[in-house]
């Protein structure tokens, strides 16, 4: 009868334990003996396998609550190393940054440097060059009236002008070569 059955019993009952409850006989049924082992064996892997969706104790409950809060702190544990390994390559990172960055600063001040040198250094050149470059004109300027000047001088002092001018000439024509050279 199914109104006899308990409440906490799930799943169809077996046809040989309803006969058996009803008061008949398991082989009254009139199956034969390898029909009712079958039927047994396949009641039995019912009954396992029901058995199997069965809840799990209280105490098996809390010993698994248990396991997972030390597998959570285990974690934790492990999230607060990792962040602490972190923050400590972060800060080295940072800390190489800042070093990398004041050493190229002192490499852009030193080539703002050696640029305002170089610049102040090569104005100086050309004011010298132009200096020279004035000097040389001058040579050429006063060779070239002297030059015209022996003409119209006498006799005895046209070869002492010849002799000057042969030597300015000299002069004039070296410092013409080391202005182009320097140029």
């Amino acid at each position: 009868m199914e109104s006899t059955r308990s409440p906490w019993q799930r799943g169809p009952r077996p046809p040989w334990i309803t006969r058996v409850a009803e008061g008949h006989s398991p082989a009254s049924s009139g199956r034969s003996q390898t029909q009712r082992a079958a039927a047994r064996r396949s009641c039995v892997k019912k009954l396992e396998l029901g058995s199997l969706r069965v809840l799990p104790s209280s105490s098996m409950l809390r010993q698994r609550i248990t396991e997972i809060d030390q597998q959570k702190e285990e974690l934790k544990i492990e999230l607060q190393l990792e962040i602490a390994l972190l923050q400590g390559e972060l800060q080295t990172e940072n800390s190489q940054l800042h070093r990398h960055t004041q050493k190229l600063q002192a490499l852009q001040q030193e080539v703002r440097r050696k640029g305002k040198h170089r610049k102040t250094d090569r104005q100086k050149e050309r004011e010298s060059l132009e200096e020279e470059r004035r000097r040389v004109e001058e040579l050429k300027g006063r060779f070239e009236e002297k030059e015209k000047l022996i003409p119209s001088q006498p006799e005895s002092q046209r070869e002492l002008l010849t002799l000057q001018l042969k030597q300015e000439r000299e002069a004039m024509e070296a410092a013409v070569r080391a202005f182009e050279d320097w140029e």
